[in-house]
């Protein structure tokens, strides 16, 4: 017998259908009746459950195109500017609504290529940025920088010189999703940075379960350059999903 049933189109994302038993707010719903049509020329009718629609809001969460190498504030490469016009153009099907970044550089330019197509205005947010940039407090020795950065990845309590840890970054970016819920928005879009997203996502549902889901994550403990990561949540329960990650299908 069924015991629950799930409506997903993972498309457009919207809505399940979930057991009303496990709703007590929604008990007074109307039961849900199911006609198993003629059985031995008589009716057989089945009540499974009372069911209640569960809205979910969908966030959309891009890395920033392929990077210049430097120190500092940088700007996207060329193939990063190609990479941001691509997810640009896949994201306008998705009828964005809000758009927030990384005040960084990168991805600001990113975010601004994704909402000059969808007319959307982008708002900074500094709890989006990276969990340490090269050239930040004075780090200026690359493969110091390279060492600091994965030192915090594998060693998720390690204290970087700039206060920061791969555990409270992605607390940090928690805190903006749950803000991004409690707009009027079902559609929205964070353009941030690999280590802080993979922090968030680490957070949210564990490395065992990440792996499962991508041999890069795997290996490196990150997303990849404008790879598109998209969560749902729960508007009711503020349950989060993870329907896609590390989506690169954009980019071909």
């Amino acid at each position: 017998m069924v015991d629950h049933v799930l409506v997903e189109n993972v498309e457009e994302h919207v809505q399940e259908v979930v057991p009303v038993v496990n709703v007590v707010q929604h008990a007074d719903q109307l039961p849900v009746v199911i006609d198993l049509g003629e059985v031995k020329e008589s009716k057989v009718y089945l009540l499974l459950y009372r069911f209640v629609i569960v809205k979910s809001k969908i966030i959309y969460i891009v890395r920033h195109g392929a990077k210049v190498r430097g120190i500092g504030d940088v700007s996207i490469s060329e193939r990063g500017i190609q990479q941001a016009h691509k997810a640009a153009i896949y994201l306008l099907s998705k009828k964005i609504q809000y758009i927030c970044s990384s005040p960084a550089l990168r991805t600001m330019q990113t975010a601004e290529m994704i909402g000059h197509l969808s007319k959307k205005k982008i708002h900074k947010d500094v709890r989006l940025k990276e969990r340490l940039d090269f050239g930040e407090d004075d780090i200026t020795d690359y493969q110091y920088y390279i060492h600091l950065c994965g030192k915090s990845t594998f060693d998720r309590s390690y204290i970087l010189p700039n206060g920061n840890t791969s555990i409270n970054c992605g607390k940090l970016f928690k805190t903006v999703v749950d803000e991004i819920m409690q707009k009027k928005y079902s559609h929205s879009l964070i353009v941030s940075h690999g280590g802080i997203i993979a922090d968030f996502l680490r957070n949210e549902f564990g490395d065992e379960y990440l792996d499962t889901l991508s041999r890069t994550f795997a290996k490196y403990r990150i997303v990849r350059t404008c790879s598109i990561t998209t969560i749902s949540v729960d508007e009711n329960t503020g349950k989060i999903k993870l329907l896609e990650l590390n989506g690169l299908h954009h980019l071909l």
